[in-house]
């Protein structure tokens, strides 16, 4: 007889209770092999925002600061899209965006109603 196990929900940045669920390596790739997901017609927004929970989760932190040729690249965006899709995320109440440099950005990726996890 097996015995009943409390499974515990598994969140991605301590104390926040902001759940995650595994995405497969061949589904979101990484810089230099983008996988399926990109070959998929996702919205410019929802590619930086994956992209964007997944630094983050590496990082093991709600904020990072990543460089807008590392997110072009990555999320597969160009010059023009990328803010575009960085004001509708921040528009969303999903991440906020600050400039930290010429070209890179800090990102914290934001709670229920748009609040700092």
């Amino acid at each position: 007889m097996v015995a009943n196990r409390k499974r515990r929900n598994k969140v991605i940045f301590k104390g926040t209770g902001f759940g995650w669920f595994a995405v497969p390596r061949y589904f979101l790739g990484d810089e230099s092999n983008r996988g399926k997901f990109f070959k998929m017609a996702a919205s410019p927004d929802l590619r930086l925002y994956v992209v964007l929970l997944s630094e983050s989760g590496k990082a093991g932190e709600a904020v990072v600061t990543i460089g807008n040729d590392h997110l072009m690249r990555f999320a597969g965006l160009n010059r023009t899209y990328l803010p575009r899709a960085r004001k509708a995320l921040v528009k969303a109440h999903l991440v906020r965006a600050k400039r930290m440099g010429m070209r890179t950005y800090r990102y914290e990726i934001l709670g229920a109603e748009g609040r700092s996890l």
